[in-house]
């Protein structure tokens, strides 16, 4: 179990005051879920490095800038009840695509298709987030987070895959190794 008073010393010590109470609840919330699902010290960094790249650093469930204008999934809208849904991403992992929302929806019993707001909620988002990373749900071939760091292998590098093909890798690998060290002291 993570010691959360020294987690947050390193967090700080790594990307200055946190600026607000939500941004501690994401965090928490996170951690929580990396906790119940019984994820290695090292997934977690990757889970908490991806929600912080992919929320803005806000570790608070978001809307994608410009909502896919432009983009094949922001341009597939649903009529629900006379509401047009498009499935932009939405949430901390920025869940896109009709056919990712409705894997989530029937995975895990909840009608996201019809009512994607949900996934701007932290308690759906978090879920979402962590039944994605580890079913593989986003992957290209269905590798989840365990494929690419286990016990035997860490590569947060290739563990974007997990998410969005290659997309800020480098950038994401070099969070989670912070994130490693952070939960190493705070362990």
């Amino acid at each position: 179990m993570t010691d959360r008073a020294r987690f947050f010393v390193g967090y700080r010590s790594q990307w200055g005051r946190i600026r607000s109470t939500k941004t501690v609840a994401g965090i928490e919330a996170v951690l929580d879920a990396c906790e119940a699902w019984g994820l290695l010290l090292e997934q977690t960094a990757y889970t908490l490095a991806s929600c912080k790249h992919e929320s803005a650093h806000t570790f608070q469930p978001i809307e994608e800038r410009g909502k896919g204008k432009g983009r094949d999934y922001g341009e597939a809208v649903l009529v629900y009840r006379g509401k047009r849904i498009a499935y932009y991403g939405r949430g901390l992992i920025q869940i896109s695509w009709l056919s990712n929302v409705a894997r989530a929806s029937v995975a895990l019993g909840v009608d996201y298709v019809n009512h994607p707001e949900l996934l701007l909620t932290l308690e759906h988002s978090v879920r979402v987030t962590m039944w994605g990373l580890l079913s593989g749900a986003w992957h290209a071939r269905g590798f989840g987070l365990g494929h690419y760091i286990n016990a035997d292998e860490v590569d947060y590098v290739e563990a974007r895959r997990c998410v969005n093909g290659t997309d800020h890798a480098p950038e994401i690998a070099e969070i989670a190794r912070r994130f490693e060290a952070i939960l190493r002291e705070a362990a």
